[in-house]
């Protein structure tokens, strides 16, 4: 929690409300047509307003972690839905209207394996050519400041 910068909170009454989620758990959130389908990585409570998805026979929960998250997935879930008011909340019925891909154990290894590896490869570059842009925005402020300042003259003047 502190390294994530969490805030905890202790529920001390009306725990009959609450509901009990633990690591690869899945978590109907009131956004899941935003893409909001969770996978749990601690155990804890929630709120009644949330509906806990345990699997029924053994899964890879990451490869349904990448699942969930996919505009495919999202879309047909959205497409259970009469978008009656902005931000209609996702219910279990519309979860269990789009069918679940259920490939080996063996393939959903390998495809959430991979994603896992390609995705932090990518954040990694992505983060690398951040921290060249935030280089040369810094280096640019300087050559204003040098040339603004009188530091430095703008050549043949």
């Amino acid at each position: 929690m502190e390294r994530e910068n969490a805030k905890v909170v202790f529920a001390t009454q009306g725990l009959d409300n609450w509901k009990h989620v633990k690591p690869n758990d899945f978590v109907i959130s009131l956004r899941s047509f935003q893409g909001g389908l969770e996978m749990s990585e601690t155990t804890g409570c929630i709120t009644w307003h949330y509906v806990v998805l345990e699997a029924s026979k053994p899964i890879y929960p990451p490869f349904y972690k990448w699942l969930f998250k996919s505009v495919q997935y999202i879309n047909a879930l959205q497409g259970t839905c009469n978008f009656i008011r902005d931000g209609q909340d996702l219910r279990f019925s519309n979860f269990s209207k789009v069918p679940l891909y259920e490939p080996p154990m063996d393939e959903q290894k390998a495809i959430a394996d991979y994603l896992d590896a390609k995705c932090a490869e990518i954040d990694q570059t992505i983060a690398q050519k951040q921290e060249q842009l935030d280089t040369l925005a810094d280096y640019k402020k300087s050559l204003i400041y040098e040339y603004v300042t009188g530091k430095k003259e703008v050549p043949g003047s």
